[in-house]
């Protein structure tokens, strides 16, 4: 048993830095979306816009460099306050189809 947690945490993983060609239902999935990025003084915040898919969406933020998770309210599409540095963002629609999208902070 001591096992399972390890495989399930990488499938979960694996399923998440990949582009879902099926929803759940059985369809092709089509989620499109893109990052707004602004910066202030020495600060960014990066908004999601996602066109296509299936309302609600679920927006996860990472650093790219250490694959840090950076929130933990996955509803809003907007986080602030980042360092300069390399980011993505995983959006998953309702149906369970998912873009990962990089940006930049300069």
């Amino acid at each position: 048993m001591r096992l399972f947690y390890p495989l399930l945490f990488s499938m979960v993983f694996f399923l998440c830095i990949c582009n879902q060609v099926q929803g759940q239902d059985g369809n092709p999935c089509e989620v499109g979306a893109r990052v707004d990025v602004e910066t202030v003084s020495t600060l960014g915040k990066a908004t999601v816009t996602v066109f296509d898919g299936v309302a609600p969406y679920r927006y996860i933020f990472h650093e790219s460099t250490t694959g840090k998770q950076l929130q933990k309210d996955f509803s809003k599409p907007t986080i602030e306050n980042l360092k300069a540095g390399s980011y993505f963002c995983i959006v998953a629609d309702n149906r369970g189809c998912i873009k990962r999208i990089q940006f930049q902070i300069q």
